[in-house]
């Protein structure tokens, strides 16, 4: 059975199940000084964005917003802040028992360990490269993974 909660931000508006699922609640609205209309809610569509994980758009006083789903379920279940990890490295698994919160060290090392990301900095930028990534996104990822090494001392 699935465990719903409304998303911060979204009191009354959206909730989120511990599964991942986005859905919109059930809710009177007003459009006119004597005119109201009986909004039934329903499962939001998801898409997958460029760096594969899936996004919702959600909707609040006329002005929409794109949330990850891995963090809306984790800041609605889980207590802790920092990066979202991914345990199983699906990041399309969006299963409150596969999300934990960590620190940017524990989940880049957690990719290494699993090998959803080289170690070797020329076979992430072959990666990357061959993926059609603009020269723009590739030479900033090169100045990050740099940085990264350096932080990490590899």
């Amino acid at each position: 059975m699935e465990n719903w909660k409304d998303i911060k931000g979204y009191e009354g508006l959206y909730q989120i199940s511990d599964k991942g699922v986005v859905k919109g609640v059930d809710r009177v609205l007003a459009y006119n000084a004597q005119k109201t209309k009986q909004w039934k809610g329903k499962v939001i569509k998801t898409i997958v964005d460029y760096l594969g994980y899936c996004r919702v758009s959600l909707c609040k006083d006329g002005k929409v917003k794109c949330h990850k789903i891995h963090r809306l379920v984790a800041e609605a279940f889980l207590n802790g802040e920092g990066q979202i990890n991914h345990k199983d490295g699906n990041k399309l698994n969006n299963n409150l028992n596969n999300l934990e919160f960590c620190t940017v060290k524990e989940n880049l090392a957690h990719a290494y360990t699993t090998g959803l990301r080289p170690k070797n900095i020329c076979a992430q930028l072959f990666v990357m490269k061959h993926k059609n990534y603009s020269l723009a996104k590739w030479m900033l990822l090169v100045k990050f993974t740099c940085h990264l090494l350096w932080f990490l001392h590899i």
